[in-house]
């Protein structure tokens, strides 16, 4: 049986990590851009464990060189935090170092509840309510964009 899975990343996770079967799957592909897991390396390694090595190595520069992505520019849009987004973000950063397991050579590793604070204190970054009056104040005159 053949398994393709895109944004495989995501894989990575706990949960999607039990479903995956060697015995089950004979053929496994895995498609993704991002296929190493920011600061999960137990999810990474599962990852690799199951689909095993990279077998294609795509750059986004190959992909303009080759004519696959058009060529695009990237401009960031530095925003702040709200002050109450701010506090959130902060008291979250407190809770996230508690909850990290910290090892005698002064390392650490992620606890399950530390990677939920982090996720929580992601989405505070991604709903942050100054990023589209940002956006409507940068780009106002242009009427075609691709935002990402």
């Amino acid at each position: 049986m053949l398994l393709v899975v895109d944004e495989a990343h995501n894989f990575g996770s706990n949960n999607l990590l039990k479903l995956l079967n060697k015995d089950l799957f004979t053929y496994r592909l895995a498609l993704s851009a991002t296929f190493e897991r920011h600061l999960d390396e137990y999810g990474t390694k599962g990852l690799y464990n199951f689909f095993d090595k990279k077998c294609i190595n795509y750059t986004m520069e190959q992909a303009i060189e080759e004519g696959m992505l058009c060529k695009y520019f990237y401009y960031p849009i530095p925003v702040y935090l709200e002050k109450d987004e701010l506090d959130k973000y902060n008291a979250l950063s407190l809770q996230i170092k508690k909850a990290l397991k910290y090892k005698d050579d002064g390392s650490y590793e992620l606890t399950d509840i530390a990677k939920t604070l982090l996720i929580k204190r992601s989405r505070i970054i991604a709903g942050a309510r100054n990023k589209i009056p940002a956006l409507k104040r940068k780009y106002r005159s242009i009427k075609m964009i691709i935002i990402y």
